[in-house]
This record gives structure tokens, C-alpha cells and sequence, in this order.
């Protein structure tokens, strides 16, 4: 089974994993789109798949792609909810590379809960009768189809069966001995073939000819153990700069842990192995084996190669070596990792963190998910501040542990702290990898405070003042982009009462552009820090203005003629549209939809199209958006969960009336976020209707913007609405444009 978390799995369109939901689901989680068009491929190995999923009554049809070609559409609808259904399945393919696509086309939701994929047998005989009579005893003979070299043993239970007494080998066919057979008990029986697969069931790949990989080890010599098959070539091996050998990958069929390269005396010391692509389709790599001299420290178990290749053209001799390299460890941590710590010849050290599912690792995983907790939390420990570098690598096999169990990654330094929600690594087709690097220079920080002091988004939010950067810049490259990320900076040297409103965030992008952001103080170490969510890295700068800060909030409703604002009007779903599309910018990652019912000239059709494209809201499975219909306060709940910037995870008690319903888990979100409450009787109501009060209200605490308060030259006046109307404030915040700066009575 592939669960719908695993990494290999490619979704296009605005996607959420639902955990946690007790539905009978395959590892209790589902993936699940709102948007007709959103789509998912997944591209396997094997004779067969089948589409595992929910069928219940707010889901509806779904198109169904193989190889490029369309096969049909399945109907995922039901009157009652049922897990783990087979809505598609296909088999008697050819035992080759084959990509599933699925499109989202009606309903409400369309769910993958999981793929089940259909391998062919290893052995041509899976079962046969053993006649114990002595007359009519005889051996029994079993084919290996994936080649004998594959066959690693055969097993009794747990006792494995000896080769040349219990069975014998020849060519691709195995022998169980029937003086074997005949000395076991009457009954069933059941013997285990192992067939040798892939070192921790995965490999790193690459197309591109001139692309290597390089693993620096100290020893006396090295194994290369990768597979072999019809669609690999030849590989150039290096050994400290030399080419030593070229090999050639290619076999008829595909077999895994194949000795490939092997070389030994070496002097003692430190050497690196480069392997570059030369031809075939694919280059893998799976395991590298390094000798450790005779007396030295014992041979460590086999390598998994973390790093992805790069494609730097020809080889290239190896730099200098630093200084001999100490391995760090944090004795607190319940998490077994070794930060490589390296000293270059100017004196500066790097730490290196590489994290793989090793067993202890993956041990102590599945302990914090017994625990409950939240993430898997890593301490780089910095006693005396000397490291200007940090490393982090994090393998495929490890985010898919992470993102299986719902487990956020957080990694704490002195210099602040990371943390990448499991949503965000979801689907990560390659390993993360991330450089921190603390800008230690006094020099240095003075020449970004200078820029930051010349930048439009900074003196647009101080308006016009100067900005003085607080500790230390920290510039940041990661090969995780567009993934939403928390951040942590610590206040250094501020007062115990920090001042938030006069913080912020310059940030320098790599392509020239900045960006200034705004965050929440929270506890940091024995300190505090300012914490703020990115979803691209670059430098990033803690500064304090000597005033408030400012930022500009448009106007996203207007009112009627006469003056009139009519706040106890029902909203409709155009309506809704064109307030989302004024209120804020996100990602357009939909695709264009054309509604039946929405003509070009409608008056709200260009921000319908562009709420459909950010995920916001959708259409109908009759292919209507229905524009004057009325939303109700399921329909708008479940659009501010999607704008919301904290709580995200949390849940409230939820209401009386809503169990069940198929907005309840973002009902009881948004309930966590105190953006809506329910009614005396301890019902949510979710079928009422929204007032145009109530929408701005919700979309205020959704866009954490407002109340506004101000004089009578500021606050708008509509006829309808006195200032002692409960939700004077919030309309005039969704209505006027202003410059909006945070009261000083809120500041906690």
C-alpha cells in the first residue's frame, strides 16, 4: 500500500492532508482537494493499481489518466461513508514504469486515501503438495523470476534452510531436497523466500549525463552496491580526482545491491569517491561500503547517500581537507544524531546534519508519535558560538516518516528556530536540504541596516523613520521553496517589555527584491524571539523603529446608494468573491474554470475566476457557480480556515449541530482561532445564512485586520450602521482604506 503522504506522489492544485480522523482510513489520513481541475499523478513500478479512497455523499466524479491516455471517470458519491474503497483498479500491465493520473471533475471533496500496486510473483510456484509416502516422495522445484542472485534465503519460520542439504541451486531454479520435506510434520507448511531488494528500500536517480554524486569517507578502500537494470548505462568512478574505473549498470533485468565498484589499500586517511553519469537513462544510487584499517574505529554500517547529484560538468580534484572532523552530540536529546563538525584552514566551523531513517532514528520516531507530540525536535548545540555554517540534510525515507505520522521538524540554535510543518514537506520529490548562516560581522550587519534604511517596504511600514537592526542577520538557502515555514529570531539585548508594534522583519530575497514582515513575540530559550511564517529564504534581519509601525488595509466592501450599508443583507457567493479578491493577495495555483452560469459580462466574473484560481471557493458538480445564491456560515467558516494565519492544527469542541457535517473540522478550527462562535443553545447553525455584518467579522479575525477605531474623520458613516451597531468596527475596518497601526492597549 502507498500511502497518499508518500513523497512520490505529485499534486498539482491546492491540496490538504486531513489526519486524525477515525474513519477507518488507511493510516488514518487522507489528501483531498476542493477545486474542479486539481489533479495528482503517481508514477509506479508493476502489473497492476488500484485507487483507494472514501466514497460519502460530498464527494462526486473523478477522471482517471493512464500513461497519458484517459480510461475513464469513476463517481467517488455515496449515500453513506465508506472507507477504503476500490474505486478504480486496472491490472495485467506490463511489468514496467506506469503513471496514474487522477482529476478532480464534481463535488465538493475529491480524497486519496491511498494506492494499492499489484507486483508480479518473484517465484512461479507459490504452493505445491508434498506426498510423504516414501514411494512417492520427490523434490519440488521453484523458479526465481527475478534472477537467483536476488535470492538472499529461504526460511522455515526463523529458521533458514541450508544450501546443498535442505535445497540446491541451479541456474534461476531452486530444489527444496525432499529428504528435507519429508523430515517435517504432516500439515502445512510454509518457507519464506527473501529476495535481496534496494538498501533501505529506496535509491537516489538521475537522467542527466554529466550529473555525480561525491561522499568523502576515511578508510582503506570502498564498495559501491547499486542496482542493475535495462535502464542504466555506464557510470565514471573517481577516487581522489583519478578515474579508476568505468562501469557499466546495464542488465536485462533489474536486480538490486549489485557490486558494481570495489577498490582497497588505500593509504589510512581520508578520500572521496565521485561517480559521474556517462550514459543509459538512469544513473541510481543506492549503498556505498567503506574499509576502516585494521585497529582504527569499527567498520559503521553501510551508507545511504543523502545527497542528491548535481550537475557540475567533469570531475574535479577534491579541495584541501580541514581539520580532522569531531562529532558532536547532544547528550539531552532523545534523538540519535551526529552533528559533523568541521574547522576549515581560516579557522571557521561548519556543522553538518544529515538525518536518515536508521533504525534508532526511526525508533525514536515512532516513540514521540506514541507520545502525542507535535514535532521531532532537533538542539544544534553552540556553546561557545564559533560555528558560521550549518548544514542540514533530510532524506527521503525520513520526511516520509515525518509526514506519515503528522510530525512537524523543528531545529533550534542559538541563533533562533526552524520549524517545517509536516503539511510543508509533503510531497517533497527529493531530499530538503538547508544552509544557515549567521551574520556575524558587525561590517557586514551594518551594510543590510543600511539597505533596509533605503528600501521602499521599510519606509513604507515605519513611514519614513529609520530602522535599527536587532542581534544578528541570518541568511538561509534551502531547496524547499514555496513550502510555508515558521521562523524564530531572538530579541537580543531588548527589554523584558518588548514594544511589537515597533518590530518587523527585513528581508532580502535572492533575485534583488525585498520584503518587510511582521510577527508575534514569543518565548525563545531563556529569552524571547520574534516568530514570523516564509515560504522563500534569503536574509532575513530582526528591526526595531523608534515609532509604531504602519501598513495600508484597502477597502474590500462598499456600501449602497444613499449611503445606506445594509448590514443585515444576506451575502451572496459573487459577492463573496469580489470581498476575498480586494482583501488580500495569495497564489493563483487553479485553473481557469468557466461557469455556466457566469457570463463574461457579469459583473463579477474576472474575481469569481480569480477565487476559484486561489482555492477559495469552487463550483457546482453541474458545472454552475451560482452567483446569487446566499452563503451560509458553513460556507464562509470554511473559506476563512484557508486565510488563516495562526492556530493553524488546532481544534475547538465544535457545536451541537455539526458533527458530522462536511465543514466540522474547519468549524472547530476556526471555534480554536476564536474567528466564530456558536449560540446560547450550543448549536453552530451552519445552514443559516451570513449577514453582511458577519461576513466582514469573520473575514476581519480570518485576515487579522481591525477593529478599526479612530475619530469621526476616520471612521466612515453609513446611514444604517450608528456606532453603537455591534459590528460598527469591523465594518468600517472592511470598508475604508487606512493606514493601520496595531494599539498600544493590545500589546499582551
Amino acid at each position: 500500500m502507498i500511502n497518499n503522504d508518500d513523497p512520490g506522489i505529485r499534486y498539482t492544485g491546492s491540496w490538504n492532508r486531513n489526519g486524525g480522523r477515525n474513519f477507518g482510513d488507511y493510516m488514518d489520513d487522507v489528501h483531498f482537494a476542493e477545486t474542479n481541475g486539481d489533479f495528482l499523478e503517481y508514477t509506479f513500478k508493476g502489473t497492476g493499481i488500484q485507487y483507494i479512497t472514501e466514497i460519502d455523499p460530498s464527494q462526486g466524479e473523478v477522471d482517471v489518466y493512464l500513461d497519458g491516455a484517459f480510461v475513464g471517470t469513476v463517481d467517488t458519491h455515496a449515500d453513506v461513508r465508506q472507507a477504503m474503497q476500490a474505486v478504480y483498479s486496472v491490472s495485467g500491465l506490463s511489468n514496467s514504469l506506469h503513471t496514474i493520473k487522477l482529476v478532480k471533475k464534481s463535488g465538493r471533496f475529491m480524497l486519496l486515501d491511498a494506492f494499492r500496486v499489484q507486483i508480479p510473483d518473484l517465484i512461479n510456484r507459490t504452493e505445491a503438495t508434498f506426498d510423504k509416502t516414501l514411494s512417492a516422495q520427490e523434490d519440488i522445484q521453484v523458479e526465481v523470476l527475478s534472477g537467483i542472485e536476488n535470492l538472499s534465503s529461504i526460511q522455515n519460520g526463523e529458521t533458514p534452510l541450508v544450501e546443498g542439504t535442505d535445497y540446491t541451486v541451479e541456474g534461476n531454479q531452486v530444489t527444496i531436497k525432499k529428504e528435507y520435506l519429508a523430515a517435517q510434520p504432516a500439515g502445512s507448511l510454509k518457507l519464506t523466500f527473501h529476495i535481496k531488494g534496494d538498501y533501505y528500500d529506496d535509491v537516489h536517480s538521475t537522467e542527466m549525463n554529466g550529473d555525480f554524486f561525491e561522499y568523502t569517507f576515511k578508510g582503506t578502500g570502498i564498495d559501491l552496491r547499486m542496482p542493475a537494470g535495462p535502464a542504466q548505462g555506464e557510470m565514471e568512478v573517481y577516487i581522489d580526482g583519478q578515474l579508476k574505473a568505468t562501469v557499466d549498470a546495464y542488465a536485462e533485468t533489474r536486480s538490486a545491491q549489485q557490486p558494481l565498484f570495489s577498490i582497497a589499500n588505500l593509504p589510512a586517511g581520508e578520500h572521496t569517491i565521485k561517480v559521474v553519469k556517462k550514459s543509459g537513462e538512469l544513473m541510481l544510487v543506492d549503498q556505498l561500503i567503506f574499509h576502516v584499517a585494521s585497529g582504527s574505529t569499527p567498520p559503521t554500517t553501510p551508507t545511504n547517500p543523502t545527497n542528491p547529484p548535481s550537475s557540475p560538468s567533469g570531475p574535479s580534484t577534491p579541495p584541501s581537507r580541514p581539520v580532522e572532523p569531531e562529532i558532536i552530540r547532544d547528550p539531552s536529546s532523545p534523538i540519535p544524531v551526529d552533528i559533523v563538525r568541521t574547522t576549515a584552514a581560516d579557522g571557521s566551523k561548519q556543522d553538518e546534519i544529515k538525518l536518515t531513517a536508521d533504525a534508532k532514528l526511526r525508533e525514536a520516531i515512532n516513540k514521540l508519535e506514541e507520545e502525542g507530540a507535535a514535532s521531532l525536535s532537533l538542539m544544534i548545540p553552540d556553546a561557545k558560538d564559533e560555528v558560521s555554517t550549518i548544514k542540514l540534510s533530510l532524506a527521503r525515507d525520513v520526511i516520509s516518516l515525518l509526514t506519515g505520522r503528522g510530525l512537524d521538524l523543528q531545529f533550534r540554535t542559538v541563533n533562533g528556530e526552524i520549524t517545517i510543518p509536516a503539511a510543508s514537506l509533503q510531497g517533497a520529490s527529493s531530499d530538503v536540504t538547508m544552509t544557515i548562516q549567521p551574520v556575524k560581522a558587525a561590517a557586514q550587519t551594518k551594510e543590510i541596516e543600511g539597505r533596509a534604511n533605503q528600501a521602499e517596504v521599510v519606509l513604507t511600514a515605519t513611514g519614513g523613520n529609520e530602522v535599527t537592526i536587532i542581534g544578528r542577520p541570518v541568511q538561509i538557502e534551502t531547496n524547499l521553496q514555496n513550502r510555508e515555514v515558521e521562523l524564530v529570531l531572538p530579541l537580543t539585548g531588548m527589554a523584558d517589555e518588548v514594544d511589537l508594534i515597533k518590530l518587523g522583519v527585513y528581508v532580502e530575497h535572492s533575485d534583488g527584491t525585498t520584503e518587510f514582515l511582521t510577527g508575534e513575540i514569543v518565548p525563545l530559550a531563556s529569552g524571547k524571539g520574534l516568530k514570523f511564517t516564509v515560504d522563500h529564504f534569503s536574509i532575513f534581519a530582526l528591526v526595531k523603529s523608534d515609532s509604531a509601525l504602519t501598513s495600508m488595509h484597502k477597502a474590500y466592501i462598499s456600501g449602497y446608494p444613499g449611503g445606506l450599508f445594509k448590514p443585515e443583507n444576506p451575502i451572496t457567493r459573487a459577492e463573496m468573491a469580489a470581498m476575498l479578491v480586494k482583501s488580500m493577495e495569495m497564489k493563483e495555483t487553479g485553473q481557469t474554470i468557466r461557469f455556466s452560469d457566469v457570463p463574461a459580462g457579469h459583473w463579477a466574473a474576472e474575481a469569481i475566476a480569480k477565487a476559484s484560481r486561489m482555492g477559495l471557493m469552487q463550483g457546482y458538480a453541474d458545472g454552475s457557480f451560482k452567483p446569487e445564491q446566499p452563503v451560509t456560515r458553513a460556507e464562509i467558516t470554511a473559506i476563512a480556515v484557508k486565510l488563516m494565519k495562526s492556530a493553524a492544527g488546532q481544534q475547538g469542541a465544535g457545536f451541537s449541530d455539526t458533527a458530522g457535517h462536511w465543514a466540522e473540522q474547519a468549524i472547530r478550527a476556526a471555534q480554536a482561532a476564536g474567528i466564530v462562535s456558536g449560540y446560547a443553545d450550543g448549536s453552530f447553525r451552519p445552514m443559516a445564512l451570513v449577514t453582511r455584518a458577519e461576513a466582514v467579522t469573520v473575514l476581519n479575525r480570518a485576515l487579522e485586520r481591525g477593529p478599526l477605531f479612530g475619530g469621526a474623520d476616520v471612521l466612515p458613516v453609513w446611514r444604517d450602521v450608528p456606532q453603537s451597531h455591534w459590528a460598527f468596527y469591523e465594518i468600517a475596518e472592511a470598508s475604508t482604506e487606512h493606514t493601520a497601526m496595531p494599539r498600544a492597549a493590545e500589546i499582551k
